[in-house]
């Protein structure tokens, strides 16, 4: 649908001579890209995967010559080898100068491979190393990630005669030095009342609200045991 109204956009802006639709025609480029990285993947947590790394393409071949070539792709067969041949070759022509044979392989793979085994193996590491910054995370890793923000906190009231994985000691309530989506996992939490900060003589603590743990305890506790 998006794919659509942006195609009727560009329609449009062509006739009006002063137009630009180089940011339109980008973003159609990318949709198309995205739906046939779905077809492969036959996942949209490990297309978001692929797409994601869209930093690698060169923007300046996003143009309307691709968008056509994209566009022909729509007229093949899914999943036919033809198909695949054609996209691959349109994505190593997209990719930056400089990145290494080798490195360009891996980064093709992700927009065939439906692989989840790798895509659970990944997850389990982003949660089980909320002091280690992961990256550009998928909604659902982040939704994830935010909820194991709120497990360690409970462990760390409630299992009083083990030593926390995480203390969750900071200098103070600003929160800079931390890496993106640590910091605004605990502001997420803090703005819904969920977490709050201790403060003590020199540093501050953060720590689960009465409301924290209700969230914890209702929310998601039986999907942690399960």
């Amino acid at each position: 649908m998006l794919h659509i109204i942006l195609e009727e956009y560009i329609k449009l802006a062509e006739k009006n001579e002063y137009a630009d639709t180089t940011v339109a025609i980008r973003h159609a480029c990318l949709l198309l890209i995205w739906k046939n990285v779905v077809i492969n993947c036959q996942s949209y947590e490990m297309a978001y995967s692929a797409i994601s790394r869209n930093f690698d393409f060169n923007i300046e071949k996003l143009d309307k010559e691709m968008l056509q070539r994209l566009k022909e792709l729509e007229k093949l067969e899914m999943y036919c080898d033809e198909r695949n041949k054609l996209f691959r070759k349109l994505l190593t022509n997209l990719i930056k100068d400089g990145m290494s044979n080798e490195k360009k392989e891996e980064f093709l793979k992700l927009f065939f491979e439906n692989n989840e085994e790798i895509n659970d193996s990944l997850s389990i590491s982003i949660l089980e190393n909320l002091d280690l910054d992961p990256g550009q995370l998928t909604i659902e890793q982040r939704v994830m990630y935010r909820n194991q923000l709120l497990i360690e906190l409970y462990n760390n009231k409630y299992s009083i005669n083990e030593d926390p994985r995480y203390t969750f000691i900071y200098p103070s309530e600003n929160l800079d030095s931390l890496f993106n989506e640590l910091r605004n996992a605990i502001s997420y939490w803090k703005e819904k009342g969920m977490v709050r900060f201790e403060p003590n003589s020199d540093h501050v603590k953060l720590v689960l609200t009465a409301a924290g743990e209700d969230q914890y305890e209702k929310e998601i506790y039986q999907d942690d045991v399960l």
